[in-house]
């Protein structure tokens, strides 16, 4: 009788229990110096390339537990300016990098405009060597607004988020300027060189890019009127892309461009701020082909501000046989910490406040998610945050109380 009755209750507090598990974090590693980025070299189950904004890349080793610091040093950027939202920003493994050992880098050069520049990589003996220009782009005027995202699509292309130049409202028209880099997302091919005469252009332009052919309208440009898409992603199931782009004083926005898209698409800006006219350049001219985002939330409310973009997760399941965030996506506000779940529901989106279980990890409690710069994955789905003041913490899905109900029955009955 008292087992039905301990039983019963068990059923029933599960029942009222949400089916999503819960989330923790765990420190993953420490002691690295403004991380912005990390990614996964293809091929390597237990290791993350760090990107510190000073100018270096380091290795973590993802085996090694909770005080982990630094490994390795891939590379240390030559001729790099690093101040404010300056620095090196980002990279990119190519799909080969297996057999070719190639690697890309964005950052911001030491020259007095500090202007964007691309470069490749082999990886080769446990050094980077074959330095090589991809892209240079002119950044002159403002310090702000560099972007630093750029990933491989399942196209085999590679994607580039560039920053509209700087300044309020984007005083010299870049992102709805489709003469202009800046702005926008860019697409190139890697695989060749279409410009052997210009040292600062090594690619080769897809032919299906929406500008080819097309006058006034660069044959780089893949999608426009972006500000400063700050962090990005492609789901690796579906190959939708992911785009997060930090607002001025009105909306953080994220935008999701469906996989198979025909490119071309105008999200806005400076027009458009989110989902609303901004009204810092009149709020009446409404681009009739304008794309609004999927989510947008205020810049104002609760001091938000500064959007980071995080990844749909599709890592492993969890002890009780569900996926308990599979086909969420994460993204964060880096002026206030805040850490979201973003789940597409119909036609809207249903967004959970992932903040009270993730901003403590579990490592004493003495040590707290602050400053998220950046989200990132390894090849095995896991999905990670990097605090920029220098520490990587893992998201640990937890089971659900229906599945900690299953395995303590099947439990109880081999006791009997």
């Amino acid at each position: 009788m008292r087992l039905s009755l301990w039983f019963m209750c068990l059923i029933a507090g599960a029942l009222s229990a949400p089916a999503l598990g819960q989330l923790k974090s765990l420190r993953e590693g420490t002691g690295f110096a403004a991380p912005v980025f990390a990614a996964a070299p293809p091929g390597s189950s237990n290791t993350l390339w760090v990107v510190q904004q000073g100018g270096t890349i380091r290795t973590l080793d993802l085996a090694g537990g909770s005080g982990t610091t630094p490994g390795s040093t891939i590379l240390t950027e030559p001729n790099i300016t690093f101040n404010g939202e300056r620095g090196l920003l980002g990279m990119a493994f190519h799909p080969s990098f297996a057999t070719n050992g190639q690697f890309y880098i964005y950052k911001t050069d030491g020259g007095p405009d500090a202007d964007i520049e691309i470069a490749r990589y082999t990886f080769s003996g446990g050094a980077a060597t074959n330095r090589e220009v991809v892209l240079k782009i002119p950044h002159p005027t403002h310090s702000n607004h560099n972007g630093g995202w750029m990933s491989f699509g399942p196209d085999g292309y590679l994607y580039v988020g560039t920053g509209d130049g700087g300044g309020a409202n984007d005083p010299f028209e870049n992102a709805q300027n489709k003469n202009a880099l800046l702005g926008k997302m860019l697409r190139l091919d890697m695989s060749g060189d279409d410009f052997p005469g210009d040292a600062n252009k090594n690619y080769k332009i897809p032919p299906t890019n929406p500008g080819v052919g097309v006058a006034n309208y660069a044959d780089e440009i893949w999608a426009y009127g972006l500000r400063n898409p700050w962090r990005n992603a492609f789901d690796r199931t579906t190959g939708d892309l992911w785009i997060a782009d930090v607002g001025d004083t009105l909306r953080e926005e994220i935008n999701k461009q469906a996989a198979g898209s025909a490119g071309g698409q105008n999200y806005g800006w400076d027009i458009r701020e989110g989902s609303i006219d901004n009204s810092n350049t009149g709020g009446t001219l409404d681009p009739a082909d304008r794309v609004d985002p999927i989510y947008d939330y205020s810049s104002s409310a609760s001091g938000f501000g500064s959007i980071t973009g995080g990844y749909v997760y599709r890592g492993p399941t969890v002890s009780d046989g569900t996926k308990s965030m599979e086909g969420l996506y994460f993204f964060a506000d880096y002026r206030t910490g805040n850490i979201w779940t973003l789940e597409q529901v119909g036609a809207g989106v249903t967004i959970v406040d992932r903040t009270a279980a993730l901003m403590t990890p579990d490592v004493g409690g003495a040590i707290g998610v602050f400053d998220v710069v950046s989200f990132a994955q390894d090849n095995l789905g896991n999905m990670y945050i990097i605090d920029y003041d220098g520490e990587i913490f893992r998201i640990v899905p937890e089971p659900s109380m229906l599945g900690v109900l299953g395995m303590s029955f099947i439990a109880l009955r081999r006791r009997r």
